[in-house]
C-alpha cells in the first residue's frame, strides 16, 4: 500500500479522543504527527499530514483552531475542511475559508468529506442523514444529475479556491436489502456502514466521552420528552450552552433542540439526528443571566424505533455583564 496523506484528527473542533482542552489536544496531535514522521523517514516516504475540522460556518472559531496549531507549533501539512452544501454554507464561504488558511496561516487545504443525495426515499428502513425534500440547496434537486451537478460544482468551487482536492463521504455507505424488511442477516454478512453488532468494538459505551450517557429508544411508542435543569444561583453575566447528541431512524417529523431559558426568554438551536456516531453539538451562544436564574435542557419528540444519546452538556461563563 502506497500511503501518501494521514489524518490525525477528525472533526477535532471540539476535541479528541476524549479530551478537550485545545492544549491537551495539540498534545494529541504531536504524538500522532511524531508517529507519520517516523514512519516516513523509516520508509523513505513523502507522507502528508492533515488536520480536520468542520463548521465552516464558524469561521472566526475554526481560524482561532489553526492559529492554536501554529502557537504550539505543531508539524502537519494539510487542513482538512468538511463541507456539505446542505449544512455548511454557500460556495463563496467555502472559498473564502479555504483561501485565507491557504493565504495567512500558509497551509494546503483539501475539502476531507462533501457529498450530496440522489434521492429522498428510505432505502434501508434507517433514518437518512439528508431528508431531501426541505433540506436541499436550490437548484440541485434530489436526483442522480443533481447530485452530480452539486459534486461537480462543489468541486469546480473548492479548486478554483486553491484547494488541493475533495474527499468524497461516504460512496459505500449503500443501502443493503430492502427498507420493509428485517435486514439484520444480511448486515451482518455484507455490512451496511456501521449498522451490525461490530460496531459495539468502536465505541462499546456509546458515550461521547466518559463512560456514561443518557440513551433514548422506544419499539413500539412514539417519544415525546425533556432533559431540563435549573439554575437560581449563578454569577451575573454571557453564558455559553453546548450539548453533545448522536443517534439515527428519526423521520422527518422528529424535533431536537437544545434550549435555555433566562429572563422570561427563551433561546433553541434545533438540530437533527442522522447516523451513529455522527455526534451533532448545538451551542447557544450567549444567553445573558442577570438574575441569577438559568433553565437548560434537550427536548426531543420523535417517532418509534428512532434512537440515540446525549451526552456532555456544558455550560460555561464567557463575559461579566
Amino acid at each position: 500500500m502506497d500511503v501518501g496523506m494521514v489524518q490525525i484528527g477528525n472533526e477535532i473542533n471540539y476535541g479528541m479522543s476524549g479530551e478537550k482542552n485545545p492544549s491537551k489536544v495539540v498534545e494529541l496531535l504531536k504524538a500522532g504527527s511524531r508517529a507519520v514522521r517516523e514512519i516516513s523517514e523509516a520508509y523513505d516516504k513523502d507522507i502528508q499530514i492533515v488536520v480536520h475540522y468542520t463548521r465552516i460556518t464558524e469561521p472566526v472559531k475554526l481560524y482561532r483552531l489553526v492559529e492554536n496549531l501554529a502557537d504550539k507549533e505543531l508539524d502537519y501539512d494539510i487542513i482538512g475542511l468538511s463541507y456539505y452544501p446542505f449544512w455548511d454554507g454557500s460556495f463563496a464561504n467555502m472559498q473564502k475559508v479555504v483561501r485565507k488558511i491557504r493565504e495567512e496561516y500558509g497551509k494546503n487545504v483539501v475539502i476531507a468529506e462533501t457529498s450530496y443525495c440522489y434521492t429522498s426515499e428510505d432505502g434501508d428502513g434507517a433514518g437518512n442523514s439528508l431528508v431531501g425534500i426541505n433540506d436541499l440547496v436550490d437548484g440541485y434537486p434530489a436526483t442522480v444529475q443533481g447530485q452530480a451537478s452539486m459534486i461537480r460544482d462543489v468541486f469546480a468551487a473548492a479548486n478554483e479556491a486553491g484547494a488541493d482536492g475533495v474527499f468524497y463521504w461516504e460512496g459505500t455507505w449503500l443501502p443493503v436489502g430492502k427498507a420493509t424488511e428485517d435486514n439484520s442477516a444480511i448486515w451482518e454478512k455484507y455490512g451496511s456502514g456501521w449498522a451490525s453488532s461490530y460496531a459495539s468494538d468502536y465505541d462499546p459505551e456509546d458515550a461521547y466521552s466518559g463512560d456514561v450517557a443518557f440513551h433514548f429508544y422506544s419499539a413500539v411508542s412514539d417519544m415525546k420528552f425533556a432533559i431540563e435543569q435549573e439554575f437560581s444561583d449563578l454569577e451575573p453575566g454571557i453564558y455559553y450552552l453546548t450539548v453533545f447528541s448522536q443517534g439515527g431512524d428519526a423521520d422527518e417529523n422528529a424535533a431536537f433542540e437544545l434550549y435555555a431559558v433566562t429572563g422570561g426568554e427563551e433561546q433553541t438551536a434545533p438540530f437533527r439526528l442522522t447516523t451513529y456516531s455522527d455526534w451533532k453539538n448545538p451551542v447557544i451562544p450567549e444567553m445573558k443571566v442577570t438574575d441569577g436564574k438559568l433553565t437548560i435542557g434537550i427536548r426531543i419528540a420523535t417517532n418509534a424505533k428512532s434512537w440515540g444519546t446525549v451526552d456532555d452538556f456544558a455550560l460555561y461563563k464567557i463575559a461579566d455583564e
